[in-house]
């Protein structure tokens, strides 16, 4: 499903470059809607996620590849975000304790549903060691029209994440996608993928003023392997949530709670 998130982008005046937070919708629109065409947002009663609001992802290794995302960043549309955690679903179950075969699947028997996991940081806050810290994750944005003119009152319906054109009342929506990576290969068996996390303070900062290849590549890396080419051993962790949270609306208290798995 589509949702509302603030996310973190830099914003560049003739002399100070200023980092601000801004509202935005998850899934990417690179493309103007026109008024044949419109892109709706999710408040409106005929949205629907497809087929637009799709591009929710977009590979960090095959970015500056794709036109049109490499000029998204080559206009220094880039972007941070921080999140309590994110979820994979797999079919597998969990490999046995040192098992280093981590990658091959183990089908999870009498049960069609996916198995949601909750993945988070293991380090906590200076404020309070009862919360962990944020994950800060990588991402690209874009503004583009809506289609709809906006002299009318049907244009309100997601105020934080519209704007105007000074000059007219052409409806500017602003959205962003998530960058993946190769799975770590301590969880590869819940899911090849994952966001793009960046662990280092200076390599954000970067990402935000001065993007590159190179620096997909250092982050990726510094994700995935130490300085001695094994393993890295991250402060990501991941167990197994309530299926619950498969259906895109339930907002129980349960979300991020840890459940035991039934042996099998």
């Amino acid at each position: 499903s589509t949702i509302d998130a603030t996310v973190t982008v830099e914003k560049s005046n003739p002399s100070v470059p200023i980092v601000e937070c801004t509202p935005m919708i998850w899934g990417l629109l690179p493309q103007q809607g026109t008024s044949h065409r419109p892109h709706h947002l999710p408040h409106h009663p005929d949205f629907t996620a497809s087929p637009h609001y799709k591009l929710f992802n977009a590979r960090s290794e095959t970015v500056y590849e794709k036109k049109s995302f490499a000029n998204l960043i080559l206009n220094g549309q880039t972007c941070l975000f921080s999140v309590e955690g994110y979820y994979e679903w797999t079919y597998n179950k969990p490999p046995p304790a040192g098992d280093k075969k981590a990658m091959l699947p183990r089908s999870l028997s009498g049960d069609k549903r996916k198995q949601p996991y909750f993945f988070h940081s293991k380090e906590r806050t200076q404020q309070t060691t009862s919360r962990n810290k944020p994950l800060l994750l990588a991402g690209i944005w874009s503004s583009v029209r809506t289609g709809r003119h906006c002299a009318n009152t049907h244009c309100n319906e997601a105020k934080d994440a519209t704007t105007y054109n000074h000059d007219s009342s052409d409806e500017l929506i602003t959205t962003f996608a998530i960058l993946t990576m190769d799975a770590h290969p301590k969880y590869s068996w819940i899911h090849d993928r994952q966001p793009v996390i960046i662990w280092d303070a200076s390599m954000a900062l970067e990402w935000l003023m001065n993007p590159s290849p190179d620096l997909l590549e250092r982050i990726r890396n510094l994700s995935t392997y130490d300085s001695r080419g094994h393993s890295n051993s991250l402060p990501l962790e991941a167990y197994p949530v309530t299926k619950k949270i498969s259906n895109g609306k339930y907002r129980g208290q349960d979300c991020t709670l840890e459940i035991k798995l039934e042996t099998v």
